[in-house]
């Protein structure tokens, strides 16, 4: 696997991503974040999307800040329909590319959570969501992240350590 990886954080909202993503950029300022927002339709999604691998496949050291896991997530709830293309765009996906799945115990998503977009009954099938995707991911290198109860820092420094120390094998979940 090698130091040199691309990092897709993916997960429900209010379980930490985005705050991993600018500690390990302080831990390593050779990381670049991406920040993905919710696209609008299915083929702004494509089209975005088979762009993000283009990328990932032609650069290192990127963090992307939710990806098409959290389209394949969201999609079917906000927008009623189902990216497709998930499975075709991650078998296209390069081995240097690890997926982080965050996640954080519903109640304490509830107590983060600003209700804006979700409704607060959704967590739960939200992040059942996520958890089933991760576990069909074809992704040869990925971990969960559990952000209940250790700070962004921390779990930003063990994760980097990891991908140094080249511990995340195939498939592996380390909490």
């Amino acid at each position: 696997m090698g130091t040199k990886m691309n990092i897709i954080l993916e997960g429900c909202d209010c379980v930490g991503k985005s705050s991993i993503a600018s500690n390990i950029v302080k831990l390593d300022p050779n990381y670049t974040v991406m920040k993905r927002n919710a696209v609008k339709s299915y083929t702004e999604g494509k089209s975005q999307y088979s762009a993000d691998i283009e990328l990932l496949n032609s650069k290192t050291n990127l963090i992307f800040d939710r990806f098409m896991y959290s389209e394949a997530v969201y999609a079917p709830i906000f927008r009623n329909y189902f990216p497709e293309y998930l499975r075709e765009f991650e078998h296209k996906l390069s081995s240097n590319n690890l997926l982080v799945l965050v996640y954080a115990r519903p109640e304490i998503v509830k107590k983060r959570f600003d209700g804006k977009f979700i409704k607060e009954e959704q967590i739960e099938l939200i992040m059942s969501s996520f958890f089933r995707l991760f576990d069909q991911s074809q992704i040869p290198y990925k971990t969960i992240i559990d952000t209940s109860f250790e700070s962004s820092e921390s779990l930003a420094f063990k994760l980097l350590e990891s991908i140094k120390k080249e511990e995340l094998k195939g498939g592996q979940k380390n909490d």
